[in-house]
């Protein structure tokens, strides 16, 4: 900036003289702000892994209902409204990492969770190639809309927990279960071709 004035003839001492002055006052100003008014990362990241669990939520639900319309609904908005929130998510963990006072178990679950999350939307996005592959809706199996429901319920449920509203985790459905049950379903419904395989492949 000095040099800049300076090309203009403003005197270069002057200039860093108000700059210096200007610069010390401003982070005076901020760091006290801070201290008065802190917004610790420790409590903006939950609501961050919330936010990407939600998007993923509706990014899945989406891709198996086909919604390939244009619009806020659509695979492709909410796929990009998915990657914006894991972008958030992910720098929310950073900033936490670097964050005084906050506590490792609560950073390696931080830290675990985006690796979670990571694998859900990667296996959402292989199913979503596969379809647009096929071009048509997913193979008719029992069950795979009962454990659309269920996967879309339980990122329902742990984002509500990270925001700290009450969850009876104990109604949680058993993902398990549905899998296996969507499994045994598309073998035994004479459906058995390679769309059947990679559904209950990528939903395992």
């Amino acid at each position: 900036i000095v040099v800049l004035f300076a090309l203009v003839g403003a005197p270069p001492i002057q200039t860093m003289e108000a700059r210096t002055i200007a610069t010390v006052a401003g982070g005076a100003m901020a760091l006290a702000a801070y201290a008065l008014w802190p917004t610790w990362e420790r409590t903006q990241t939950p609501l961050a892994l919330a936010d990407l669990l939600d998007a993923y939520r509706a990014y899945f639900a989406a891709i198996v209902a086909r919604a390939d319309s244009a619009g806020p609904g659509s695979v492709a908005a909410l796929r990009g409204a998915a990657r914006l929130a894991r972008t958030n998510a992910e720098a929310s963990v950073d900033r936490l990492r670097t964050e005084p006072n906050r506590s490792a178990a609560e950073l390696d679950l931080a830290t675990r969770m985006l690796a979670a999350s990571r694998r859900v939307a990667r296996q959402a996005m292989v199913v979503e190639a596969a379809l647009a592959d096929r071009g048509a809706r997913s193979p008719a199996i029992a069950g795979l809309d009962d454990f659309v429901r269920d996967v879309g319920a339980t990122l329902r449920a742990l984002a509500a927990r990270l925001r700290r509203e009450p969850v009876d985790l104990a109604a949680l459905p058993d993902l398990r279960e549905q899998q296996l049950a969507l499994r045994a379903g598309g073998a035994g419904s004479g459906t058995e071709d390679a769309g059947t395989a990679w559904v209950v492949m990528e939903c395992d």
